[in-house]
């Protein structure tokens, strides 16, 4: 108490000198007393694990944040237009909360040890007496000023209020029971007794009356010193206030002259002609890139690129509660015509059309392997009417067989048919979801040649950029009437059109929906515009658009890339282990790699969970593929990404979608050189 005393005496007096002086100068601005209520939100930066002598077994806490009053009396002192003195004495409340996420080893789950998320909490409360010497600026002729100055604080109490809390999963207990642990609180021993801050701020005068003013101020403080002795722990806080000042000795209002007689007015002088109002126009264009960057574009460049991509497939059908309608199953069914026809080479390059032919698939590899064999079991989710119904299950699988028979001619002595409640390996079958995931045929067998993944080639034609904004700018000094762009070919045909009769924002022109050719084009972009005076104006620009095709690459003997793209058969709910099918495909990725070479090894997830964990999960599974291959690749040649959840890869909101989610995608890019 006895620092802070002196300190507001050593600021104190400066500030009686000058209101001395101002009143022996009546033409100095007079000084202001006013009272000062705000808010502050407090950013704290702590790098401790625990509080002095309070065990703690949070790894260390590295933010916090919070809320607080701050209440305060102010005294402004002007030395002339442009500067001020200030001074801020008040009350300030610099408490936040904590948190600290963690995963540990030893709760307990059906009276089973798992692995947890438990949420360290420190709730820590601090309350100040405050004194801020302040200079004000008044740069511009506004009744703006920005302020900057020191804060000395004195911490009347510290107080915290601290406990651990098991997050997930829901039905899990710390090993000592409860949910809830490691509960403390009381008063922080050690807490700093005089706190330093530096602060920059802005404030703006509002006269209510001519003696008082409203000033609203935002302030951001910044600490120089620690909370609490021996720990790393500082404290910023951005204040929001409001100060109501009265003026001392405020001056008179002045005396209001007499208006003078008005002279008579000259004779007009014939107006002159106006000029026509200002009719401008320009259009500019820049290309929008992946990374969602924007900068100009001077031409548009599509090249060919060879792609051969690997899809996993999940063999599982899924039903309806209640159900075994297989034409509710979300599969194309043909019949014995169409079947002929089918060809797995022909199909679309896309997962989940892939998926709609899971069926025809098997039924084709079958046909061609007559002696293969599988296994159909029927499952249910064994909640409400699918409780323990084991002939439900069995009817899944029976009507799954029956199409294979009928459609496919598959020998009906290679099916054979199994029926159990839950999967094998069910997804969590408390969410509506894992339920879902658990009403399924599963298809297995020993063939390689049946469960294999279906690879398809195609050429890819990517654009660089893929999307360009158009930029128009119009001046319409008369007001804007109208407006329209015409995006033409070449060929002067008609690609795109926009317009309105508003200033037009920027239009972005997505490259990949307009009909550019196999050859070299060009796009022309007219900017038409009208204003309200009948004026009309226009600008325009041109993109040249150039097109390398993999035989104009290969000819010029020009380097190409060639794309190997594959996805791991799927990986079930929550597991990253590897399983025979994955290293098969993997052996396939060993033999596309070459020396020159670069692979990238993609991990996702599913939307179910906690995101954090799914990409621990993604990294995990990312990390397999990468050991495996190690023995033929060298890991400086392959990148890890784990995604997880943060990208989903597949409509999620069905089963299928969240299964192929639960996947590893890996791209060998390799250079083709002639």
């Amino acid at each position: 108490m006895k620092k802070l005393l002196l300190i507001l005496l050593l600021v104190s007096c400066p500030t009686l000198r000058g209101q001395t002086s101002i009143a022996e100068d009546g033409d100095a601005p007079v000084p202001r007393l006013g009272l000062l209520f705000g808010l502050q939100s407090n950013q704290h930066s702590p790098e401790f694990s625990a509080l002095p002598q309070i065990p703690n077994c949070c790894p260390q806490f590295s933010d916090g944040s919070g809320t607080g009053l701050a209440l305060g009396a102010l005294f402004h002192y002007p030395i002339d237009e442009t500067f001020a003195i200030q001074l801020l004495a008040g009350y300030n409340q610099l408490g936040a909360e904590l948190s600290q996420m963690e995963v540990i080893g030893n709760a307990v789950q059906n009276e089973t040890v798992v692995n947890a998320d438990v949420e360290h909490i420190l709730d820590t409360g601090f309350d100040l007496l405050t004194i801020e010497p302040r200079l004000s600026v008044r740069p511009f002729d506004l009744p703006l000023g920005i302020n900057v100055g020191l804060q000395a604080g004195l911490i009347l109490s510290s107080s915290f209020d601290q406990r651990e809390e098991l997050v997930a999963p829901r039905s899990a207990r710390f090993a000592e029971g409860g949910v809830v642990r490691n509960e403390v609180n009381g008063e922080i021993s050690d807490a700093a007794s005089l706190l330093l801050a530096g602060l920059a701020g802005l404030s703006y005068d509002l006269p209510l009356s001519d003696d008082i003013h409203a000033s609203p101020m935002l302030d951001y403080v910044f600490g120089f010193s620690d909370l609490v002795d021996n720990l790393s722990w500082s404290a910023n806080n951005l204040r929001m206030a409001v100060a109501i000042s009265y003026s001392f000795n405020a001056a008179p209002a002045p005396l209001i002259e007499p208006e003078p007689e008005p002279e008579p007015e000259p004779e007009p002088e014939p107006e002159p002609i106006p000029e026509p109002p200002v009719l401008a126009a320009a259009i500019d264009v820049r290309g929008v890139y992946d990374d969602g960057s924007r900068s100009p574009v001077l031409n548009v460049r599509i090249e060919e690129v060879e792609i051969s991509e690997t899809f996993p497939l999940l063999f599982h059908v899924y039903f309806p509660k209640g159900s075994s309608d297989l034409g509710s199953a979300r599969q194309n069914l043909l019949n014995g015509t169409e079947t002929s026809s089918f060809d797995e080479s022909k199909l679309t390059p896309n997962t989940l059309e892939i998926y709609r032919d899971v069926l025809n698939i098997l039924g084709s590899r079958m046909r061609a392997n007559p002696t293969a064999k599988v296994t159909l079991t029927g499952t249910n989710d064994n909640l409400g009417s699918e409780n323990n119904n084991l002939d439900l299950a069995r009817t899944r699988a029976e009507k799954v067989k029956a199409y294979l028979v009928s459609a496919w001619g598959v020998s009906a002595d290679n099916i054979t048919i199994r029926a159990r409640n839950l999967p094998e390996v069910p997804t969590n079958n408390e969410t509506a979801d894992g339920q879902a995931e658990n009403r399924r045929v599963e298809v297995t067998s020993p063939s390689y040649a049946l469960m294999q993944p279906v690879t398809l080639k195609e050429i890819s034609r990517n654009l660089t950029p893929a999307s360009v904004e158009i930029m128009p700018r119009i001046t319409a000094a008369g007001g804007l009437d109208s407006w329209r762009i015409d995006v033409r070919d070449k060929n002067n045909r008609e690609v795109a059109q926009y317009s309105g009769s508003d200033y037009p924002n920027a239009i972005e022109l997505e490259l990949s929906e307009l009909p550019l050719g196999e050859s070299d084009n060009r796009l022309s972009l007219r900017l038409n515009a009208s204003d309200k005076a009948g004026q009309n104006t226009a600008a325009a620009t041109e993109l040249p658009v150039s097109v390398l095709t993999l035989n104009a690459k290969r000819s010029e003997t020009k380097n190409d890339i060639r794309y190997d793209k594959f996805s791991l058969v799927l990986f079930d709910f929550d597991e990253s282990r590897l399983r025979e099918i994955h290293r098969t495909i993997l052996d396939l990725v060993k033999s596309a790699y070459t020396d020159q070479s670069t692979v990238t090894i993609e991990g996702y997830s599913d939307k179910l969970g906690d995101p954090a964990y799914n990409k621990q999960l993604a990294e995990r599974r990312c990390r397999e593929v990468q050991n495996y291959l190690s023995s033929s690749i060298p890991q400086a040649k392959m990148a890890i990404k784990a995604v997880g959840s943060d990208r989903l890869l597949y409509d999620n909101t069905n089963p299928e979608g969240r299964n192929y989610s639960r996947t590893v995608q890996i791209i060998i890019a390799t250079p083709v050189v002639n």
